[in-house]
């Protein structure tokens, strides 16, 4: 622990051979340690001072950049990356503690980590930082297909219009309703039985359903339903023959549903 004014080594990442002494005037502060260009230096883990960076032998304020990413999301494979541009030139990288020191102007990154992944730029320049999420491509691909499964039910609970009758609600308690109800019709019709229901539509309008128009909502309601899960199957197809996360990106859930 170094109290204020004490002098602080500073040390080479790799060696931890002492390169130099500072006046360093904040006590019990974590230090990362990197090398840039052979040159060592240390970035204080404090909010207090984050706006001060030790280069060689004295302090220095920090340059505050805006860079850009490509995306917020990388395959864990170790190939795939995202590029980070806009880059100050030299510059270093934090990538979860990982030191990078970049001498272009863009980086790609690629990651064999998993989750969340914290870059930020340290050293002499910083920015707001970017969190980008590391997963495998089956991983992404069973979280989309977890949306389409959401997506799927919410289009089948949304209700049906049945021509000449109007809109009926089509979650699960009204489309076990209309089930029975379409029974009923059925059987009636069979044994040549009158058959009349009262039926509150969406709007809550009541009506009055014959045999036939009952048979025509329960007709139009199974379709409806059929075409939703014909749908996400579709979108099932192409979600796992999906060959990298860009080719992943280009579905789109959210069109092509009746």
């Amino acid at each position: 622990m170094y109290g204020i004014n004490d002098k602080i080594v500073v040390f080479d990442q790799q060696t931890l051979i002492p390169n130099g002494t500072i006046d360093w005037p904040w006590p019990e502060t974590m230090l990362d340690v990197y090398t840039q260009n052979n040159i060592p230096h240390i970035i204080a883990n404090n909010p207090d001072i984050s706006n001060t960076w030790v280069n060689g032998d004295h302090l220095e304020p920090r340059e505050e950049v805006a860079i850009n990413f490509s995306s917020n999301r990388i395959v864990n494979d170790g190939i795939s990356y995202i590029t980070i541009s806009n880059l100050p030139v030299p510059s270093v990288l934090s990538a979860n503690n990982a030191i990078y020191t970049i001498d272009s102007d863009t980086f790609n990154f690629s990651t064999i980590q998993s989750g969340p992944i914290w870059v930020q730029m340290v050293g002499k320049y910083k920015d707001e930082g970017h969190q980008i999420m590391a997963k495998s491509l089956l991983e992404f691909k069973d979280n989309i297909w977890e949306q389409v499964k959401l997506l799927r039910d919410e289009k089948i609970d949304a209700g049906v219009t049945v021509a000449d009758i109007g809109s009926f609600d089509t979650d699960l308690t009204s489309r076990t309703n209309i089930n029975a109800a379409v029974t009923s019709a059925i059987i009636a019709k069979v044994t040549d039985m009158p058959f009349s229901i009262t039926w509150k539509l969406q709007n809550n309008v009541t009506v009055e359903l014959d045999a036939d128009q009952m048979i025509a909502v329960g007709t139009a309601v199974t379709n409806y339903t059929t075409q939703c899960h014909a749908r996400s199957e579709a979108l099932n197809t192409a979600i796992y023959a999906a060959t990298s996360l860009p080719e992943l990106d280009a579905i789109d859930i959210m069109q092509g549903w009746p």
